[in-house]
């Protein structure tokens, strides 16, 4: 029986009109949902593709495929999935924000309890957030919209094969809902302790309301401890199913899809699918997709643990367990998990598979998720900047990095996102403030007594002698002074910047917090931020016993900030000759600020070189981190004018900067 395309989008768009028109009143801020009929020779045709993407404003797409033969079922499904994207937005997790910091609470759980498991955490927390925004942003919609809601629920966990064979982490979600709801979903679980478990947890839910923003971190962090607990007791027990054999069951592996709901979302024009009751969704990584076929109903089971496709660096490698749970074939179905470029079926004899795979840390996605199980589709990450800087303020950098992997950022380097990491810490600007005059200097020199105590260089014998002959010091020695005056009228300028780093081995890693290094970096980039906001020309030069970096006179700062991001080696021997070429090109007075941990290795000759450097006008700054004991070597350059700190950390360097301008 052929199908009318154009009467089933009219359907579509009927449902979604009246979910936006007449449940949300046209109150919601956000464009309606695009709606697309894919065709039968479309990769996702079975399946279906539901997600948002967050560009200008959020936009829910809704992509189906294979459609039921009733138009009214069709519509049922369209009003639930719609609600469930809605709800998203307007309930859990609400905000960017919010999301990484639930990424960021399950991830925390993960390594001070659980770090031994060794998972794949990238994989985990967005799964885990889902399910727990799938709890709430749920159990709002069966409270208002308690028959279609419930009915869709069951619906889908029937398509999802026996659930009651699945491991107790992956019923988790579904069973937090039966209890919250007090409705038998057909799960059938019989363990009390685990019951208890899950009750508990649904009151935790319940708590002050399951519409509670202050208290989603943490149900989102309980209900992460709770799933790993019990993941680490169904790795020790496994369940086995001679008949069933998969792990893609309700509960299982796989992107959670509920009810007919679900929203893949895509990163970068990837998409993954949300399934919806008798709709599948692959999750596409790299492009790609995957689809999860049952007992020849369309539907793939991606629910809380629920079988769904999952392709990692767009490879295949089915996942089979002679007839054992951990296989990703049901009566009919697949459920191919690709991984990390590799293939190869996995299988185990009577053991349920490694759960410890991006496929399975599917388990129990929620209604929408990438291949990382994150709600969230990013197009452009300025779009979501102030998240983003929140996010950096609450983090380490390492941290910071990490999660922005986990809630899907693409099109940023880990070195970009270091740099916006450190740009938002060191929002203190450390000013360097050095003005020189633009005009012409009028400079002369003229003969005067050099005295015991001078720099030997500076004593001329050949004036000496051309003065007397009998050498007596302090009488008879001469030496030259310069003089250099600028002339009245001309305008002052800030000066230009020559920034220094030592990026030896003592200095360490720019993403410890606790290594010299990090802190350089931290001072550096509120040095540049003044030099910026002056638009002064800035070079750069990073030394260990060579030369590391190197950027020449430019205004180009973020180059700058990106050559700072390294890991200290080697040793530390002043690079003179450098600093001297890249001086030479400039005309005009300089200041040259160095960051070191003191420890040079040429040290007398690099104090002869500032001495020299200091006596052309130009203005020195050095920073000695960490308590060094080459402190004394730098004192004979204050007497003519360098100035000198010494620090722990960044912080304690601008504000001495700062009392000294007082």
């Amino acid at each position: 029986m052929s199908i009318d395309i154009e009467t089933y989008r009219l359907k579509a768009q009927e449902a979604i009109g009246y979910v936006f028109v007449k449940e949300y009143h046209n109150s919601l801020g956000i464009p309606m949902p695009i709606v697309k009929m894919l065709l039968p020779d479309d990769a996702n045709y079975s399946t279906g593709q539901y997600y948002i993407t967050i560009d200008k404003t959020w936009q829910i797409h809704l992509n189906f495929g294979k459609l039921p033969i009733s138009y009214h079922e069709f519509q049922n499904e369209v009003k639930v999935l719609t609600r469930h994207e809605i709800e998203h937005y307007m309930c859990c997790p609400f905000d960017v924000i919010t999301h990484f910091r639930m990424l960021k609470r399950i991830r925390d759980v993960y390594y001070k309890h659980f770090s031994h498991l060794g998972i794949n955490i990238k994989y985990a927390c967005g799964a885990i957030s889902n399910q727990a925004a799938d709890i709430i942003v749920d159990t709002k919609n069966y409270y208002r919209h308690s028959k279609e809601t419930l009915k869709s629920e069951i619906d889908w966990i029937k398509i999802g094969a026996n659930i009651s064979a699945c491991p107790r982490h992956c019923k988790l979600m579904f069973l937090t809902k039966e209890a919250i709801w007090k409705e038998d979903l057909g799960i059938n679980e019989t363990d009390p302790e685990f019951l208890k478990i899950v009750h508990q947890l649904a009151d935790s839910f319940t708590k002050n309301g399951i519409e509670d923003k202050s208290s989603f971190l943490d149900k989102v962090e309980e209900y992460a401890e709770i799933f790993f607990k019990l993941y680490v007791e169904d790795q020790k027990n496994p369940q086995q199913s001679s008949q069933q054999g998969s792990q893609q069951q309700s509960g299982q592996q796989g992107p959670q899809q509920q009810s007919g709901q679900q929203g893949s979302q895509q990163q970068s024009g990837q998409q993954g699918s949300q399934q919806q009751s008798g709709q599948q969704g692959p999750q596409q990584q790299s492009g790609q997709q995957g689809s999860q076929q049952q007992s020849g109903q369309q539907g793939s089971q991606q629910q809380s643990g629920q079988q769904g496709p999952q392709q990692q660096s767009g490879q295949q490698g089915s996942q089979q367990q002679s007839g054992q749970q951990g296989s990703q074939q049901q009566s009919g179905q697949q459920g191919p998990q690709q991984q990390s470029g590799q293939q190869g079926s996995q299988q185990q004899s009577g053991q349920q598979g490694s759960q410890q795979q991006s496929g399975q840390w599917g388990v129990g996605r929620p209604k929408d998720g990438d291949e990382h199980g994150n709600a969230f589709v990013f197009a452009d990450p300025d779009k979501v900047k102030e998240a983003i800087e929140v996010l950096a303020e609450e983090t380490s950098v390492e941290e910071f990095i990490d999660l922005l992997a986990i809630a899907g950022i693409i099109g940023m380097s880990d070195k970009q996102k270091g740099v916006l990491w450190f740009n938002v810490q060191s929002a203190n600007i450390i000013p360097i403030v050095e003005f020189s005059n633009t005009g012409n200097k009028s400079s002369y020199t003229y003969p005067s007594v050099w005295r015991i105590g001078d720099p030997i260089e500076e004593l001329d014998l050949m004036l000496t002698y051309m003065t007397s002959p009998r050498l007596i010091p302090g009488m008879t020695t001469k030496k030259w002074e310069y003089v250099s005056n600028d002339d009245n009228g001309t305008e002052s300028k800030q000066m230009d910047l020559l920034l220094v780093v030592d990026t030896s081995g003592s200095m360490g890693s720019a993403m410890k917090e606790s290594a010299n290094m990090h802190q350089a970096v931290l001072a550096s980039y509120g040095i540049l931020s003044y030099f910026e906001s002056t638009k002064s020309k800035v070079a750069f030069i990073g030394f260990s016993d060579k030369i590391d970096a190197y950027v020449d006179w430019s205004d180009k700062y973020d180059d700058v900030r990106e050559r700072l991001l390294t890991n200290g080696h080697g040793g530390t021997k002043f690079p003179i000759s450098r600093i001297k070429s890249t001086l030479d090109v400039r005309s005009r007075d300089l200041v040259t600020v160095l960051i070191t941990d003191g420890d040079l290795g040429n040290i007398n000759e690099s104090v002869s070189y500032f001495r020299d450097y200091l006596n052309d006008d130009n203005k020195l700054y050095i920073f000695l981190l960490g308590g060094s004991k080459s402190l004394h070597s730098y004192e004979p350059l204050k007497n003519i004018g360098a100035k000198i700190y010494n620090a722990n950390n960044a912080n304690e360097f601008c504000d001495m900067v700062l009392t000294d301008m007082e």
